[in-house]
């Protein structure tokens, strides 16, 4: 879905390959798209020893079976290298927004850390949601809800964190000298932001997912 996402923002989704051919080391969208292209190799190997073990793949093409589930024992290595290119490419996609000066609203250096807090909750809260769909709809997914407990109650403190860091990141607005930075403030805590701002995302997006995440009975 990111990968598709990103075709879209091109503009021009078949010149997609320029940005692997054309490189431009000073375009923080330049490291996203190289991030996201590579986390995207990654991914595909991770799920290799999946096809590998398909019936069909089997029975037809035992050597390329073997071979795709022999990636497996590569997990904890391509774990760790996958990580390490999703955070990536999460803190230059907020960099890419931070770096836009003639927006004071965005323009910032934390903002890629909100960028890797919120992409945290939001992965292990699809996952979560992944694996309690698959143990409804497929008697052959068996999941530990005590295992999805604890990861929720993780997801809330992350939140708790997120929601802080936002709070302290939209306040410390105001200690600068940056043109527009002030009346950027004022637009998104009591302009037309204010709605988008406070509803939308301190309530709905913050508030509400923490009381339910920490709270056992909900």
């Amino acid at each position: 879905m990111a990968v598709l996402s990103l075709l879209l923002d091109v503009g021009q989704p078949l010149r997609f390959w320029h940005t692997l051919i054309f490189w431009n080391r000073h375009s923080v969208l330049w490291e996203v798209t190289m991030s996201v292209a590579v986390y995207f190799s990654v991914l595909i190997l991770e799920t290799a020893p999946i096809f590998g073990q398909a019936v069909r793949l089997c029975s037809r093409w035992p050597r390329p079976a073997a071979l795709l589930n022999r990636v497996h024992q590569f997990a904890p290595v391509l774990a760790v290298v996958g990580l390490g290119l999703s955070m990536a490419h999460q803190s230059s996609l907020g960099a890419t927004y931070g770096v836009l000066k003639a927006r004071p609203i965005w323009y910032r250096p934390d903002l890629s850390v909100l960028f890797i807090v919120s992409a945290v909750a939001a992965g292990q809260a699809i996952t979560v949601l992944a694996s309690m769909l698959a143990a409804r709809l497929s008697p052959r997914a068996h999941v530990d809800d005590r295992l999805l407990e604890r990861l929720m109650t993780l997801i809330g403190w992350v939140m708790v964190a997120y929601l802080y860091l936002r709070f302290w990141d939209t306040l410390s607005m105001t200690c600068t000298y940056e043109p527009g930075r002030t009346e950027g403030l004022q637009i998104l805590t009591r302009g037309l932001l204010s709605f988008n701002f406070w509803i939308g995302e301190v309530l709905l997006g913050a508030i509400v997912p923490i009381v339910i995440l920490l709270t056992p009975r909900l």
